[in-house]
């Protein structure tokens, strides 16, 4: 992983256990997040991943739910997502 994505992890878990958020939506199709979904799920939180077709899928289904990015005009599967404002 990176050094800028060691930094969104950190930023994350810090978010997390703040306790000032909902949930956390990750924009990427890099299986390096699969850990970081493992853990922010463990902590009672969603994970919304956002990102392309060919996304490992075991990152796909770590995610609480996942929209692939490059076929948007596509009508999705399942519930909508629905974001609570604080």
């Amino acid at each position: 992983m990176s050094a800028a994505g060691s930094a969104l992890v950190m930023d994350a878990m810090e978010l997390i256990h703040m306790g000032c958020v909902d949930g956390i939506c990750i924009v990427s199709s890099n299986s390096d997040f699969i850990d970081l979904t493992t853990r922010i799920k463990e902590a009672g939180q969603l994970v919304y991943g956002f990102g392309l077709r060919g996304t490992h899928p075991a990152f796909v289904s770590a995610c609480s739910d996942f929209v692939v990015l490059d076929v948007v005009d596509e009508p999705r599967t399942g519930a909508p997502i629905k974001l609570a404002a604080r």
